[in-house]
């Protein structure tokens, strides 16, 4: 239990108490293939690559107690690379770092957590990451997850669902429209 809220708060807790009772748990995240294909259609490997990055530094920013830098991003690009399929990319903190100088001309700061959200911020304008963060924000996750759980609902599967707020929100319009068809 302790684990699992560790791991991945609620979601995770919630997987975990279906798991012990015998009630099959379903993420209907798209597949990191899927997403990298539809960013690429829009913007280069290097602004996914270094999007990516930058939503890892947020996050390490996030923690009270922040665990190495370098250890968790590497974590974090290897699995990027390993997910994204490009054998022809460098996903080392080295080149991010130098992709960070190409974009925005200033040395990078790993502890700049106001930087990091303006740059994620998908409202904002300070650089090409802004807008990948926008393209992704504007429906990408959001049409897949409500694509996935529609699939189940026709199939007439009980569905309990855990997002946040925010998701919450974009997702009820599309859910109320496919349940009232039924």
């Amino acid at each position: 239990k302790e684990q699992a809220i560790r791991d991945g708060g609620e979601m995770h807790y919630v997987a975990y108490l279906a798991c012990k009772n015998g009630i099959r748990a379903f993420s209907p995240e798209p597949p990191a293939q899927y997403r990298y294909g539809k960013l690429l259609k829009k913007f280069s490997k290097k602004g996914v690559a270094y999007y990516d990055f930058a939503l890892v530094c947020y996050q390490w920013n996030r923690y009270e107690k922040k665990p190495d830098f370098e250890k968790y991003a590497n974590r974090y690009l290897e699995s990027d690379k390993r997910d994204s399929g490009w054998k022809d990319f460098d996903f080392s903190q080295k080149n991010m770092i130098r992709i960070h100088g190409e974009l925005f001309g200033s040395r990078f700061n790993k502890n700049d957590k106001k930087f990091f959200r303006d740059i994620l911020d998908p409202l904002g304008k300070k650089s090409i990451i802004n807008k990948i963060s926008l393209f992704e924000e504007s429906g990408l996750r959001e049409n897949y997850i409500v694509r996935e759980i529609e699939k189940f609902w026709k199939k007439g599967m009980n569905i309990f669902i855990i997002y946040g707020a925010s998701h919450a929100i974009r997702q009820e319009a599309a859910i109320r429209d496919f349940t009232s068809r039924s």
